[in-house]
């Protein structure tokens, strides 16, 4: 009888494991944590990208704390969450030093997302921490300028901004 029993529960477990949306997710490292974060991120599934980067975050070394904060940041401009990106850059930007290069690319995220409040804070920083960018910065900032005065749905092309 014990058997019998057995069989039905375990095909639950399993269905209920495949079933993605209410599956809790677990890491064995932070290298597959943030493997899974990336994946998660590029299949929309935000809450699973932000768990995988935040295991990583809390149990990775200090290399993999930028990559785990960048695609957290990531993510909540992918959601479309402004607070929640102002906050993630904040967070990013007081525990490593960004690079040109790398603020660079974020900054035209936040851009391409038309997210007038997170630029503004981007560029803020931006100028603060390397003064020598403000003219590599004018086309992001005539941009942000845009997306305040004329609304998200601004077409940027004209500025050089593929995709809109």
């Amino acid at each position: 009888m014990r058997n019998s029993l057995l069989l039905p529960l375990a095909l639950v477990a399993a269905l209920g494991a495949c079933s993605g949306d209410d599956a809790p997710t677990t890491f064995t490292d932070p290298i597959s944590a943030m493997d899974a974060g990336d994946a998660a991120k590029a299949s929309g599934d935000h809450e699973a990208a932000k768990a995988g980067y935040q295991y990583a975050i809390d149990n990775g070394d200090d290399s993999l704390k930028g990559d785990a904060m960048t695609g957290i940041f990531e993510v909540d401009v992918a959601a479309g969450d402004q607070d929640a990106a102002v906050a993630s850059f904040e967070s990013l930007s007081k525990a490593v030093t960004l690079d040109q290069a790398e603020l660079s690319r974020l900054i035209d995220v936040a851009v391409l997302a038309k997210m007038d409040v997170l630029g503004e804070a981007m560029l803020s920083y931006a100028i603060t921490a390397h003064p020598d960018m403000k003219e590599e910065l004018t086309k992001a900032s005539d941009a942000i300028e845009l997306i305040k005065t004329q609304g998200p749905g601004v077409d940027l092309s004209g500025l050089g901004y593929a995709g809109d």
